[in-house]
């Protein structure tokens, strides 16, 4: 449970966005640290995600989570979308959350369901009991718990590139899990919670 301090951080950081408590939050942790960015998906397939997502469920709200790693994947995001279908942009926030880890682990205290890589992020989603659907590609899937809340999606083919920072394939593992099955597995997790 997030501290007090954490709380009003959050409130500091949605006050200027549409976040709304009525609509049904998904987090997208765009990243994968400096170290690990075989382990990212790209951009755009988070761009082309949100979209079918927010036609999809019009009472659904994303939520793209990261630090200064980040800002520049998130911006990527926001003007794919800007361009395809501005006018899903207003369900879209970008929340930046450099000043902390305690901050950007709060963040997932507002989140229904998270999109992430075996990243930080991940873990601190399950911490929060938040849903997750896992995208894994150079790290071994068999090595994650997620306590009955979510789903891990591995490529269709085997990875190449097996814990190394990058990858020298192309396309990447990561590049072959496509948006729709992501969708496709981010469903049935709307559909557990909303039982």
């Amino acid at each position: 449970m997030p501290k007090l301090e954490e709380l009003d951080n959050i409130n500091k950081k949605i006050k200027n966005t549409n976040f709304n408590n009525s609509l049904f939050t998904i987090g997208f942790v765009t990243g994968a640290s400096g170290r690990w960015q075989g382990k990212a998906w790209p951009p755009s397939y988070y761009a082309n995600l949100a979209q079918k997502i927010l036609k999809k469920y019009p009472e659904c709200l994303i939520i793209l989570l990261g630090g200064d790693l980040e800002e520049k994947t998130n911006h990527s995001i926001l003007d794919q979308i800007r361009k395809e279908n501005k006018s899903l942009l207003k369900r879209i926030n970008n929340i930046n959350t450099k000043e902390s880890i305690r901050l950007f682990g709060a963040m997932f205290s507002i989140i229904d369901l998270v999109v992430t890589g075996d990243t930080l992020g991940l873990h601190l989603a399950l911490s929060a009991n938040c849903r997750v659907v896992v995208l894994v590609g150079p790290t071994s899937a068999s090595e994650l718990e997620l306590y009955n809340h979510g789903t891990v999606l591995t490529p269709p083919d085997e990875c190449k590139c097996y814990y190394k920072n990058s990858c020298e394939y192309t396309p990447s593992c990561m590049e072959t899990i496509y948006p729709e099955f992501v969708l496709e597995k981010l469903e049935r997790e709307i559909l557990l919670l909303k039982k």
